[in-house]
């Protein structure tokens, strides 16, 4: 939202990690808009245990109490990969017609609980690094 992007290099600040846990954030527009896209900036390092998230789900709100549905994606980055890549998930509305809210809330769910064996972090948790919510 402050439209900061992280670079190919994360140890620049400009990403947040998450381990351990669902990414979950919950943001407030200050008034109703009208939202036909939403998404979330992303990081995939391994080697220092950083991946895609596996699942982003985004929600709408009039009152962040009752939660809709606004669209939901299955992320498609290998995880043997040993390059970085950044990488923005988008996601229409699942209606197909752009919604009106005032809250919006997203979802990211890590890649695995564990490092897969293969890896030289075996055992360990992975991160999620993301850089930005986009709202069009």
């Amino acid at each position: 939202m402050d439209e900061i992007r992280g670079s190919a290099v994360f140890r620049t600040g400009q990403w947040q990690g998450y381990c351990k846990k669902n990414l979950e954030v919950v943001i407030d527009l200050g008034q109703e808009e009208t939202i036909r896209e939403l998404g979330l900036g992303c990081y995939q390092d391994t080697r220092p245990w950083i991946w895609m998230p596996s699942r982003i789900a985004f929600f709408t709100s009039g009152d962040a109490v009752a939660w809709s549905p606004f669209g939901e994606l299955v992320t498609d980055e290998p995880v043997n990969s040993e390059e970085a890549i950044t990488r923005d998930f988008m996601a229409a509305p699942n209606s197909r017609a752009p919604h009106t809210c005032r809250y919006l809330k997203v979802v990211a769910v890590p890649a695995c609980d564990r490092i897969p064996d293969w890896h030289l972090g075996a055992g360990g948790h992975p991160w999620i690094f993301v850089d930005e919510v986009i709202i069009r």
